[in-house]
């Protein structure tokens, strides 16, 4: 692997454990949004909060994709450059360790959004 290539492929691995943070980031932080649009009194509020929702939501759009795109060259060259890295450097319960809060995020993170969409949805209703 030359090391151009390797550069690209740990700059995505940045990328991808980015994303991974973005997808509980914005998710944390519009469920607190649409308690505000849920206890907004004023139109206004409504709407300034509304919006910041539909921000936030492309934000998670977005982040979902780039996350899915960003794995599939992590998958590719999991073996070839992470795993034996960890393995050089006797590091891989951490690794593991990593990937699985990684996964529990991401996870929880969508879960978070899909509640986040049926409130939205709920709210609007009224």
């Amino acid at each position: 692997m030359t090391k151009a290539v390797a550069t690209v492929l740990m700059v995505n691995n940045y990328f991808h454990d980015l994303a991974t943070a973005m997808i509980m980031a914005t998710a944390t932080v519009t469920w607190f949004i649409v308690d505000k649009v849920e206890r907004a009194r004023e139109a206004k509020n409504r709407l300034f909060y509304i919006r910041v929702y539909n921000l936030m939501a492309k934000i998670f759009f977005y982040t979902l994709i780039g996350l899915m795109l960003g794995s599939i060259p992590r998958i590719l060259t999991f073996r070839i450059f992470e795993l034996k890295e960890a393995q050089i450097k006797g590091q891989l319960l951490p690794l593991t360790a990593k990937l699985g809060i990684a996964f529990i995020l991401v996870m929880a993170g969508s879960a978070i959004w899909i509640k986040i969409t049926r409130r939205v949805k709920f709210f609007q209703k009224r």
